[in-house]
């Protein structure tokens, strides 16, 4: 999952990660993309603001190595990531979290 506000994209994260998140820090657009690797789902989302019509915002990217399964508010963000990994269970980051 990756947030979006003011401009930025921030690094991607876990769903559990994101799920407990403050409140504070769920506000802005969020972004559910699977991909082989982190960096990119980044560039993946990235790229929808710079090449919005270059990239999928559902389903398979034919201009990138992602699948975009959803975009809006922290809740559906996170719920997209649940229809697709099963139930996700909050988590800090903390050692035990990193562990997982």
């Amino acid at each position: 999952m990756l947030r979006e506000r003011d401009g930025q994209v921030y690094a991607p994260m876990r769903p559990e990660v994101a799920a407990g998140l403050t409140e504070e820090e769920q506000r802005g657009t969020w972004h559910t993309a699977q991909a082989d690797f982190p960096e990119r789902a980044f560039a993946h989302v990235r790229s929808l603001n710079g090449a919005p019509d270059a990239h999928a915002r559902t389903g398979d990217c034919a201009s990138c190595a992602a699948r975009h399964l959803a975009s809006g508010s922290h809740d559906q963000a996170l719920q997209a990531a649940e229809d697709s990994v099963g139930p996700v269970t909050p988590c800090k980051l903390t050692a035990f979290c990193n562990a997982l």
